[in-house]
Order: structure tokens, then C-alpha cells, then sequence
């Protein structure tokens, strides 16, 4: 589950550098800057999706396009509660990871297959490091997860 075997297809600042949506915004304002970081999430789907086999120079699969509408559902399912924007990263496997950074703070959701999420919850500064797969139909612990992520409450 590391940045080995990925890479940022845009060039785009990691979610680190994004803001999170700010909760003092009127609902309105809110659900707007929601739409808006979902549209590019979908964006940036649509580019894995092109992807052709080799697409990073080493023999990358290109990505399993019913991993690409597991993504899709999982983010839509899940909505508001992703209060900020991940990074979206193919893998050298033909697989996609969701991707959380905010200093030394991580979360990642490793795509493994379109029923399988890999995660990992790291948090040196709490001496946390938490690793398990999950079904893509979990969502109420993909939310807790983020939730610990963006809001610091427990997973």
C-alpha cells in the first residue's frame, strides 16, 4: 500500500495540500465544493481508464475497469462524509488506491479487486498503524475511517 508502482497523472498538488470542506460554510456552499471535488474525483477515473497496458513504462496492467465502478459506487455511496479530496492513484497491478495525506497522518483504500478494500490507517504521531481488507459494500466502516481521518474520532 505504498506510492511504489503509482504514479500522479496530473501533476496535481497531493490531497495534503487540499483544503477540507469547511463546515462553517452555509449547506449550499458545501454541497457545491462536495459536487466539485466528486466531479474531478470522476475525472480522474475516467482517466485511469484510459490507460493502456505499459501505461507507466514497466508493464502496468492497464486498470480493471469493474474496480474503476467500484471506486465510482463507493464514492457516491459514501458522499459527504469524504470531507476531503483524495488523491486518486492507479497501480502497477491494474488496480486503484483512494489516497488521504495530511502531514505524517495517512489513509489509503486499496481497490484490491471490485468486492475488496485493502486499507491503511497510519498515525505515527498516535502510534497508530491499522492494516485490513473490507468488503466495498462496508460502508459504514469506510466512513469511520474517514471519519478518523478527517474529524480525529476513532475508527
Amino acid at each position: 500500500m505504498s506510492a511504489m508502482g503509482t504514479a500522479n497523472l496530473n501533476n496535481t498538488p497531493s490531497a495534503s495540500s487540499a483544503a477540507p470542506i469547511n463546515n462553517a460554510l452555509p449547506v449550499a456552499e458545501r454541497a457545491g465544493a462536495e459536487r466539485d471535488w466528486r466531479l474531478s474525483i470522476g475525472s480522474e477515473l475516467q482517466k485511469l481508464a484510459a490507460l493502456p497496458a505499459n501505461w507507466d513504462g514497466y508493464g502496468a496492467a492497464p486498470i480493471d475497469p469493474h474496480i474503476i465502478a467500484a471506486a465510482r459506487r463507493v464514492v457516491g455511496a459514501l458522499g459527504e462524509t469524504i470531507g476531503q479530496q483524495p488523491r486518486v492513484v492507479p497501480m502497477s497491478a491494474g488496480n486503484l488506491q483512494l489516497e488521504w495525506h495530511r502531514g505524517a497522518k495517512v489513509l489509503e483504500f486499496e481497490f484490491e479487486n471490485p468486492q475488496t478494500i485493502r486499507y491503511l490507517q497510519w498515525d505515527p504521531s498516535a502510534a497508530i498503524e491499522a492494516e485490513d481488507s473490507l468488503s466495498t459494500s462496508e460502508l459504514d466502516r469506510l466512513a469511520g475511517l474517514i471519519d478518523w481521518f478527517t474529524l480525529g474520532t476513532e475508527a
